[in-house]
């Protein structure tokens, strides 16, 4: 068997939702798998949204912000999870 990196990806502002416990349910039962899948909860990420130099330079990325992108690059496929 293949193993696979999953990006889970769960985008309601508020904590502790219903879609959260989807996440965490979904990454569990990964846990069992030869798969890997990292969950990023963003209300319990730090995001700067400011342009605090505009466009002049490449605003650097708050350390959530980095490790997402990381994941982002190795992930095989993405589970986004929010309200519509």
């Amino acid at each position: 068997m293949i193993m696979s990196q999953i990006g889970i990806v769960v985008g309601p502002a508020q904590r502790g939702t219903y879609y959260e416990a989807v996440g965490k349910a979904y990454r569990r039962g990964n846990e069992h798998t030869d798969h890997t899948a990292t969950l990023f909860v963003t209300s319990q990420m730090i995001l700067n949204p400011i342009l605090d130099v505009g466009f002049k330079e490449v605003q650097p990325l708050k350390s959530n912000p980095q490790a997402v992108h990381k994941a982002t690059i190795k992930a095989d496929h993405f589970l986004f999870n929010f309200p519509l």
